[in-house]
């Protein structure tokens, strides 16, 4: 291969989708596997709008986040073709079902020799939030090369879908091994601004949206503390508020549960984004990560957040929804159903009281570490690119 393009959100961008891309694109570079020339064609915004290099390669703003306007995107890339492969970072907020987006595509074939697209969610076709999803599907797989999805269910859906069986390749979302675990407790602590001490710290990093169950962790949170008497936990919950209107006044119901239950104490919001650094050290700092996500079944998707976390070694509890899939698969013992605050709280309780056996519990998860690290789905990133050009 002599040179590949990614079309994509990219740092600074605050989106899950772009740092999929930097830790694949890094972990490329950074283990040698190839040495060729990478373009990688982002979405534009305030701070970054001009071409620039960084660590990963060549990065050329070319394209408006939700907008179905291609000109200056094609525009750059023929100017930088040709490819040998080039690859699209899809979700469907950054780029909407529309026949223009096909009609792209379309275009993207002229100036690269294979297309290949990973679909970061993929839609049950009864899901109703994307008319005739199914047919677009199929329409698209029929244009590219190759679709990769990263979970079981993703793969099954397309495949119902009437997708061609041997363009869907499966290649699991990557996990960071948190760099920051043999740290102190008090080291992290002071780094992130945190008064941690005699407190058994649960942590919920990532994102504030609807779909978090922030509202069932808070409920789980006064449970514990006003019905179990277990005063001593602290619940730090940081992330920007992504999604809109309803997001923000779903955000200010849960604070206003909080203060009205005087839970100010144990639980601490911190609303700003959180760059992946401080979302590790919170993990490392952690005893034990929640994820209460109260899904719509239907909307396929891997948690970013989830891997992060599995690459910290702390015991994890989540809710029975196909995002947490890999994880139900894993440790089971440790999920609950979703919206049921007593049973997320008498979990935790559970890890509290038996966190030795529960450390025990998590090594099953080392071994699916090792299988998704960063490095081991830039090998399998590669290796497919390698087979489309043989073909």
């Amino acid at each position: 291969m002599e040179k590949i393009g990614y079309l994509s959100t990219y740092p600074p961008a605050e989106c899950g989708v772009g740092e999929y891309l930097y830790f694949l694109i890094r972990d490329m570079r950074d283990h040698n596997i190839f040495t060729d020339e990478i373009v990688v064609f982002s979405n534009k915004q305030q701070n970054a709008i001009h071409p620039r290099r960084d660590i990963n390669g060549l990065i050329i703003p070319s394209f408006k986040w939700g907008a179905s306007e291609y000109s200056e995107l094609l525009k750059n890339i023929r100017k930088n073709s040709p490819f040998d492969i080039f690859h699209i970072q899809h979700e469907w907020g950054i780029f909407p079902k529309t026949q223009e987006f096909l009609n792209f595509l379309n275009e993207v074939r002229r100036y690269a020799k294979k297309i290949v697209i990973t679909l970061h969610t993929v839609y049950h076709a009864t899901y109703g939030e994307v008319e005739n999803i199914d047919k677009y599907h199929r329409e698209l797989s029929e244009i590219v090369d190759a679709i990769i999805v990263h979970n079981i269910l993703q793969e099954f859906e397309l495949r119902a879908q009437g997708v061609d069986v041997s363009k869907i390749h499966r290649i699991p979302h990557g996990t960071t091994v948190n760099p920051y675990i043999s740290e102190s407790r008090e080291n992290l602590a002071k780094k992130l601004g945190l008064n941690i001490k005699n407190k058994f710290v649960i942590v919920s990093p990532g994102f504030l949206r609807r779909d978090k169950g922030l509202d069932t962790l808070a409920e789980a949170i006064n449970y514990i503390v006003n019905e179990e008497g277990r005063d001593n936990v602290l619940l730090i919950l940081t992330g920007a508020i992504q999604g809109g209107l309803a997001n923000l006044r779903y955000v200010r119901k849960v604070r206003e549960y909080i203060r009205s239950n005087k839970l100010s104490r144990n639980i601490l919001f911190i609303e700003k984004y959180v760059y992946r650094d401080d979302i590790l050290r919170s993990l490392a700092l952690s005893d034990v990560a929640v994820m209460a996500y109260k899904l719509r079944e239907g909307k396929y998707c891997v948690s970013g957040i989830l891997h992060q976390a599995l690459g910290s070694f702390k015991p994890i509890v989540g809710t029975r929804v196909s995002k947490l899939v890999e994880y139900y698969q894993l440790v089971p013992e440790l999920v609950v159903n979703p919206g049921d605050h007593r049973a997320l709280g008498d979990k935790i309780i559970y890890v509290m009281d038996n966190y030795d056996e529960v450390l025990r519990m998590m090594k099953t998860v080392r071994e699916y570490v090792k299988k998704t690290s960063w490095i081991n789905v830039a090998r399998k990133h590669i290796k497919l690119y390698r087979e489309l050009l043989e073909t």
